[in-house]
């Protein structure tokens, strides 16, 4: 819908033009609640936009492109409450979460248990990060350096998820900074990842 707006504008301020007019903003700005990126675009959008030169606005014409064509993608692809993220080595504790969130109602994503034999497994984990609601990423010794679970943590952040690192085994000091930064919930015994099954409820 935005890049269709977006298209079909000849410059930059006639697009900037169609995003302030009221019935158009009230369609593109409906799913800013649940698009917390797409919110943070639209936002800048409407509070610069007006300040912006011709080549600044085009730039961030670009983005809100971007963030469209994502949106359109996630709303595509099969909806998952929480994505978990997790480290081979761990399977048997992700397993657990996994079971926890299972039993109170929550539709999970965990790569062991809902990629299909035969099938593509990087694009099954795309898709399933792309229409995930929450991003817990389960960090203990084996996974806080590996590569991937970096790659998905740096997505799930790109995309606006909402994060949550789970911890195991691992002091919060030592994780990578980009995740530091948010809340963790420690899920080193059953109790504790009832506990946080819980607040996920409640959230």
């Amino acid at each position: 819908m935005l890049l269709k707006l977006a298209l079909q504008s000849v410059t930059p301020e006639q697009w900037l033009a169609k995003v302030n007019h009221p019935a158009d903003a009230q369609a593109i700005f409906a799913r800013r609640a649940e698009y917390p990126l797409l919110d943070r675009v639209c936002t800048f959008i409407s509070e610069q936009g007006n300040e912006l030169a011709s080549d600044e606005l085009n730039a961030a014409r670009g983005w809100l492109q971007m963030v469209d064509w994502l949106t359109q993608i996630a709303e595509e692809q099969p909806r998952y409450e929480v994505f978990l993220s997790y480290a081979h080595a761990d399977a048997s504790l992700a397993a657990d979460i996994h079971s926890a969130l299972k039993s109170r109602g929550r539709t999970c994503f965990m790569a062991e248990k809902d990629i299909p034999i035969a099938t593509e497994w990087e694009k099954q984990i795309h898709n399933a990060l792309l229409g995930c609601s929450y991003f817990l990423v389960l960090l203990t010794p084996n996974s806080k350096d590996r590569p991937w679970v970096l790659l998905e943590s740096g997505g799930a952040w790109a995309l606006g998820k909402r994060v949550i690192p789970a911890t195991a085994y691992i002091e919060a000091s030592t994780l990578p900074e980009t995740i530091r930064k948010f809340q963790t919930r420690p899920v080193q015994s059953q109790t504790q990842i009832e506990q946080l099954v819980e607040e996920l409820r409640n959230a």
